[in-house]
């Protein structure tokens, strides 16, 4: 009982040093990247990219599951909903000026959460419709093999249903 117990503490302790190990390395990244963008005089791109891809980060930190599949699903669409504008930013004449445009325009953020929401959908969705599909998949399987069956009961008689 008591070896259980240590296994399961040891466990837990594995996973919860994995997922400090992953914060940290989350952060460090997101530090290189803010000290760049600041480094080249970009850093309303900087304030656009850490408030764009905190929906992805607030994944990344609550999914538990191995893989982390949600927080990647997740991370992907908000990277979608949040590159455009930041290359629209990057291309401009002028991109600290349209960065602080963008920072106060709320369909800006709309469209960046809304990918993010997207992600979150396609999550919570998708096994559903899956699921469906699947028991649709089955249900056909099951009428087809039961006219099988009768088939096989009119040609060799009531004696092969045993």
């Amino acid at each position: 009982m008591a070896d259980k117990q240590a296994d399961t503490n040891k466990d837990a302790s594995k996973a919860n040093s994995k997922l400090m190990m992953n914060l940290v390395i989350m952060v460090i990244v997101v530090v290189v990247l803010i000290s760049g963008l600041m480094a080249v005089g970009l850093s309303y791109i900087a304030v656009i990219v850490i408030m764009g891809l905190l929906p992805g980060i607030v994944a990344y930190i609550l999914d538990r599951r191995k893989g982390k599949a949600a927080s990647r699903t997740i991370m992907g669409f908000n990277l979608a909903g949040l590159l455009p504008q930041v290359i629209s930013v990057l291309t401009s004449p002028s991109p600290n000026a349209l960065a602080r445009e963008m920072m106060s325009n709320p369909f800006t953020w709309f469209w960046v959460y809304l990918f993010a929401c997207f992600g979150w959908v396609v999550i919570h969705l998708v096994p559903q419709i899956a699921y469906l599909f699947l028991s649709l998949k089955a249900e056909y399987t099951v009428k087809r093999m039961r006219s099988q069956q009768e088939k096989l009961i009119k040609e060799w008689g009531e004696e092969i249903k045993s």
